[in-house]
C-alpha cells in the first residue's frame, strides 16, 4: 500500500539527493577548471543552476499535461531531432567539443541534440506501438516502418561518432520493440546488425581500436607484487645468470607473468640483450605487443635505440604510446576511488582533480566523489540510482494503457543504462566512452533530458491504475506487452 501511491516521494528524494550531490561536486571541482578558462569560480555552477530551474519548470510541466496529448505530436518530435543533428554538422552553426561535432551553439550556451533524439525516439516508438499494439507481431506494422523511420537518427550519430549513445538508443529501441510484442526473429536481426556495427567500428576505426587496446591494457596488465629479492630468484630460475639465448627463449614464449617480472625488475637484462644481439629482439619485440607495451613504460631508452634505424618498429611504438595515452584517464579514475578509502579526503581535498585526472566535473564526476568524500557515499550513489530505477519500474508497470507503459520502459531504460555505462567507464569495466553520469555530472542538455524524463514518470504515476484494498481486483486489461 505505501509503494503504491508514495513511490513518487520515494522517486523524487532520490533524484533531489543526487541533484544536490552534483551541485556539490560541482562547485569543490569548479575553482581548478577555473584557472584554466579564465572564467569564474562559479560559473559553471550558475549555469548548471539555470538549466536546472529550466529542466525544473520542464518536469512540472511534463507531470501536469496529459502524456497521450504529447504523444500526438511524437512525429513531429522525431522530425525536430533529425533536423537538430543535422544542423550539428553544419558549419558556423554545428560546434565542435574534442573533435566531434556533437553540439549546437547558440551564444555562449551549447546543446546536445542528441540528448533530445533519445526522448524523441522513446515518444515516437511509445505512440507507433501504441497505435498499432493489436498489429506488433506483424513485419510491416511491428517491425520495418518503425524501424525505417527512426534509421536517420541513427545514421547521423554515427556520423557524428557517438557511438555510446548509439548503443543506449539501440538498446532501447530493442526493448521497447520487445515489449510491444515484435517477432523475436525480427529482434534476432537488429541485434545481429549491431553487433556487426560494433566490430566493423571497432576494427576501422583507429580512435576506437585504440580505446579498447588501452582499456584491455588497464585491466588485465598483469601486476607482479614481489620484494627485490624474490623477484631476483624467479628470474634467475627462468635465464639463469644473464643467458641471453635463455632470455630470447623465454621473451618468446611471451608469457605474460614471465615477461613483466623480468622487465619490471631487471630491465638491464634486456639492455645487455639490445647490445648483444638487437635484431633478434628486434624481431621478438615486433611479434609480442606486450612486450612492447612493457618496455615503452619500463624500457623506453632501450627501445629507442632498437627502432633508431627500424622505421616499423618506430610506427609500432608511436601506436602503442597512443594507447597507454588513452588508458591514462580510467587509471587516473581507479586511483582516484582508490585513495579516497572508506570515509574519503575530505570534501575538496581531492589530488587526482589537479589536473591529473581530465573531465572531472563531467563524465569522471563519480571517482572524485569516491575520493572526497569515500566508499559510503559511492554506494549511496549507485544505491539511489537503483531505488530511482525500481521506482521507475514501479510506476511503469501500473500505466494505464499500452503507450504509458512503453513510455516509462523507454525511460527508465535510458537513466538506467547511461548510469551504468557511467560507472563501468570509470571503474574499467567497459572501454572509455563519453557518457555523463545522469543528475550529477555538469551538463545542461543531459540535465534538462533526466528531468523531462522524471516529469514523464510524474505523469504517468498520476495517471496509474493502482489496486486499493477496498476495490475489487480489476478485470485483465484488453492490452498485452512483454513485462
Amino acid at each position: 500500500m505505501f509503494m503504491q501511491r508514495n513511490v513518487a516521494y520515494v522517486l523524487l528524494i532520490a533524484m533531489l539527493g543526487l541533484i544536490a550531490l552534483g551541485l556539490v561536486m560541482l562547485t569543490s571541482t569548479s575553482a581548478v577548471l577555473a584557472s584554466t578558462d579564465m572564467s569564474g569560480v562559479y560559473s559553471n555552477l550558475r549555469k548548471q543552476c539555470v538549466w536546472l530551474g529550466i529542466g525544473g519548470m520542464t518536469c512540472v510541466f511534463l507531470s501536469r499535461f496529459d502524456y497521450q496529448k504529447l504523444l500526438r505530436f511524437a512525429p513531429w518530435m522525431l522530425g525536430l531531432a533529425t533536423v537538430l543533428l543535422v544542423l550539428c554538422l553544419v558549419p558556423h552553426v554545428g560546434h565542435r567539443i574534442n573533435g566531434s561535432p556533437r553540439w549546437v551553439r547558440v551564444g555562449t550556451w551549447t546543446y546536445q541534440p542528441s540528448e533530445f533524439a533519445k526522448v524523441a525516439l522513446i515518444l515516437f516508438l511509445s505512440w507507433w506501438m501504441g497505435k498499432y499494439q493489436r498489429r506488433s507481431g506483424e513485419f510491416l506494422k511491428g517491425f520495418l516502418w518503425p524501424i525505417l523511420c527512426v534509421v536517420p537518427l541513427f545514421g547521423l550519430m554515427v556520423t557524428q561518432e557517438d557511438f555510446g549513445t548509439t548503443a543506449i538508443m539501440l538498446a532501447i529501441l530493442a526493448t521497447m520493440l520487445f515489449c510491444a510484442g515484435t517477432n523475436m526473429f525480427y529482434l534476432g536481426t537488429i541485434a545481429l546488425v549491431a553487433l556487426a556495427g560494433l566490430v566493423a567500428t571497432t576494427t576501422y576505426n583507429h580512435e576506437r581500436m585504440g580505446r579498447m587496446k588501452a582499456w584491455w591494457t588497464t585491466v588485465h596488465q598483469s601486476d607482479v607484487s614481489l620484494t627485490d629479492d624474490e623477484a631476483n630468484r624467479q628470474i634467475q630460475a627462468l635465464i639463469g645468470k644473464s643467458d641471453s639465448r635463455q632470455l630470447l627463449v623465454v621473451l618468446t614464449k611471451s608469457d605474460p607473468q614471465d615477461l613483466s617480472l623480468i622487465v619490471r625488475h631487471q630491465p638491464q637484462v634486456i639492455s645487455a640483450l639490445a647490445k648483444t644481439d638487437p635484431r633478434a629482439l628486434t624481431l621478438v619485440v615486433k611479434k609480442n605487443l606486450q612486450l612492447l607495451d612493457l618496455l615503452v613504460v619500463n624500457a623506453p631508452q632501450t627501445l629507442n635505440a632498437l627502432a633508431e634505424s627500424d622505421p616499423k618498429l618506430q610506427e609500432l611504438i608511436a601506436k602503442e604510446k597512443a594507447v597507454i595515452a588513452k588508458g591514462y584517464q580510467q587509471k587516473q579514475a581507479l586511483i582516484a576511488l582508490g585513495s579516497g578509502g572508506l570515509s574519503g579526503l575530505g570534501l575538496g581535498n581531492s589530488r587526482q582533480k589537479m589536473y591529473w585526472l581530465p573531465e572531472v566535473n563531467t563524465d569522471f564526476v563519480f571517482p572524485i566523489i569516491g575520493e572526497e568524500l569515500g566508499m559510503w557515499v559511492t554506494l549511496s550513489v549507485v544505491l539511489s540510482f537503483l531505488v530511482l530505477v525500481l521506482c521507475s519500474g514501479w510506476i511503469t508497470v501500473h500505466a494505464p494503457d499500452p503507450s504509458g507503459v512503453l513510455l516509462g520502459t523507454g525511460l527508465t531504460m535510458m537513466i538506467a543504462l547511461q548510469a551504468m555505462m557511467n560507472l563501468a567507464v570509470v571503474t574499467s569495466l567497459m572501454p572509455c566512452k563519453g557518457i555523463p553520469l545522469p543528475f550529477i555530472s555538469y551538463g545542461g542538455s543531459n540535465l534538462l533530458t533526466c528531468l523531462a524524463a522524471i516529469g514523464f514518470l510524474f505523469n504517468l504515476h498520476r495517471q496509474g491504475i493502482y489496486q486499493t484494498q477496498s476495490a475489487p481486483a480489476l478485470a485483465s486489461a484488453s492490452y498485452s506487452v512483454r513485462m
